[in-house]
């Protein structure tokens, strides 16, 4: 089951980082050392305004396809539809060896008969084959 593919309303991107490890030696200088050139741990916060009450229980569909947080997915195009910035994009989708898992349940609040909000927590992590 893919991720639906709604155009969001907001989101907010936090970067990840890099592996990096910092060691103080006995002398008290600081050693650095990068285990990785692949970004992880991105967090991504998505909300959905003013849908449908189907289209918001595609999200709970698709968090238990995805058994909460165990599986990992990538997101479609229509989640990025709105930035013009095709850098920014890229930055915003993780690499091919980066995929997306929730960091916790999705929140469906009712705001008018048959609509809905639906907030998103993402986080992203290193899938190895």
């Amino acid at each position: 089951m893919t991720f639906p593919a709604l155009v969001p309303a907001s989101r907010t991107l936090t970067p990840g980082s890099l592996p990096i490890r910092s060691y103080r030696t006995l002398n008290g200088a600081i050693w650095k050392r990068s285990f990785s050139n692949t970004r992880s741990g991105h967090s991504m916060s998505l909300e959905f305004r003013n849908i449908t009450d189907a289209e918001a229980d595609q999200f709970m569909a698709h968090y238990e396809a995805m058994g909460g947080s165990f599986y990992r997915f990538t997101l479609p195009h229509a989640v990025f539809t709105g930035i013009s910035s095709t850098t920014l994009i890229s930055r915003m989708k993780a690499p091919t060896s980066v995929k997306w898992a929730y960091a916790s349940e999705p929140k469906v609040s009712s705001v008018f008969p048959g609509r809905s909000v639906v907030s998103v927590e993402l986080v992203s992590e290193v899938q190895y084959p």
